[in-house]
This record gives structure tokens, sequence and C-alpha cells, in this order.
């Protein structure tokens, strides 16, 4: 229940950001703020510390604002759900930055804190932190490494590798994917 409250708390924390910014995707030309809605699919690689995921799908929102022609900086939230035995979560904020290489492409760079985590839902779990090579705004190759407490005060470290969508059908495979996992949760409750 604190972990459902706490994501709410930071989607409206979210809301005044975007509408001071006003809508829209990558840098506008007026130097105003832009919307990050990026869903990504990703699978561990690599020895991971005590857990085994096997599909590890993830969302992060949030604004970025112009430095200067080519960098941008903002916060975001970020929610994961992967699949273990059963399906498992995690929330976060992070701050974000974008680097413009040149027309098409971009490099995003980010580092934060997971706040919440399905195995330890009453406090702070641990770090992430990650780099995507964004095309064209909307397609991105992704790498995110977290690390967590685990049971017992282990330290597991979890790198993942996947494909991004960003901009419009970032926000369309976020909603999708926040309704099946709202029915799923649902129906669960009702057996």
């Amino acid at each position: 229940m604190i972990t459902r409250t706490a994501q709410l708390l930071m989607l409206m924390l979210l809301l005044p950001a975007v509408s001071a910014a006003g809508p829209g995707f990558g840098p506008k030309p007026d130097g105003g703020g832009f919307l990050v809605t990026d869903f990504i699919t990703s699978y561990p690689m690599g020895p991971s510390g005590g857990i085994s995921r096997k599909l590890d799908l993830s969302t992060e929102l949030g604004m970025l604002f112009p430095l200067n022609g080519e960098c941008s900086l903002g916060p975001a939230f970020n929610y994961g759900a992967w699949l273990n035995g059963g399906w498992h979560s995690r929330w976060g904020l992070s701050a974000r930055g974008r680097r413009i290489l040149n027309e098409n492409l971009s490099l995003d760079l980010s580092a934060g804190l997971i706040i919440g985590d399905s195995p330890f839902p009453d406090g702070f779990a641990g770090f992430t932190t990650g780099a995507s090579l964004v095309m064209d705004h909307w397609l991105s190759l992704c790498t995110r490494v977290d690390i967590t407490e685990g049971f017992g005060g282990e330290t597991e470290t979890v790198v993942r590798i996947g494909l991004g969508l960003g901009q419009v059908p970032g926000l369309a495979a976020t909603g999708a994917a926040s309704a099946a996992g709202a029915i799923a949760y649902w129906k669960n409750q009702m057996d």
C-alpha cells in the first residue's frame, strides 16, 4: 500500500512540470522543456548476483530542460517489472541527461535511486544507472545496471540490455502495459 501511494505521489509531482513546460517530445526551438516517455524491454546479461530474471519491462517518464543547444538535463520517474517465478516490481527517481550527437542520434545517461522494490516494500532498495543510444528520439539501444540489497544483506547486481521506444510509441506501450498490469492485479485479487 505504501509503495502504490508513493508511486501515485511521484506521478502527481511530474504533472506540474509537464503542464508548465507544455506538451511535446524532443527539444523545442524556443528552448522549453520536453517529455521523456520511454518503454524498455530488456534481458539480463552476464552474471547477476542472487536473483534470476527472465524478462524486464520498464518505463521512464520525465522532463528534460535544455542547458544549451546540445545538452538537456532533468528528473525522471522510473518503474519496472520483471519475471522471476512471478512478476516483481521496483520504482525510483533519477537524474537524466541527453547529449545530442547529430540530427538523428543522441546519448542519454541516467543515475538514480531505487526507492521501492517488491521484495522490500518498506524502504530504500538500491541504485540504478543507465545509458541509451537514442535514434530519432523514439528508438533506443539501452543498458542498465541495478544494484540492490538482497535477502540476508547481500548486494545483488543486475545488468540489463534491451530496446526502448520513446515519444508516442513509448507512452502508448507504457499505457498498455499499465492497463495489462492493472487487469492482472485485479484478476489475481478476485481469485
